[in-house]
């Protein structure tokens, strides 16, 4: 009988309610969060297009007037193993 209930109450938790808050967007790594609820949805997935740089580290980097132009483009969510040889490592993303 509790698999049967199970079975039947499967789909509900399918539901984009049950689910975590949709992604936010960063358009050219600008990212709004005016009217994201931190209180009601709690933690934040960041969805959209980054700068990325593999295997490299530097305070300057998080510096607004850095310039990232040359750095390569991340879609998130999404894998870097693409953009790292052996899919392991760090990086920045802006």
């Amino acid at each position: 009988m509790f698999i049967v209930l199970l079975l039947l109450l499967l789909p509900l938790f399918s539901c984009s309610k049950f689910n975590a808050p949709d992604y936010v967007q960063v358009e050219n790594g600008v990212l709004n969060l005016t009217a994201h609820g931190f209180s009601q949805l709690g933690y934040l997935p960041l969805a959209g297009s980054w700068k990325f740089k593999p295997l490299a580290d530097s305070i300057d980097f998080a510096s607004p007037s850095f310039d990232d132009s040359s750095w390569e483009q991340l879609t998130v969510p999404g894998d870097w193993n693409h953009k790292i040889s052996n899919g392991q490592g760090y990086g920045w993303l802006r």
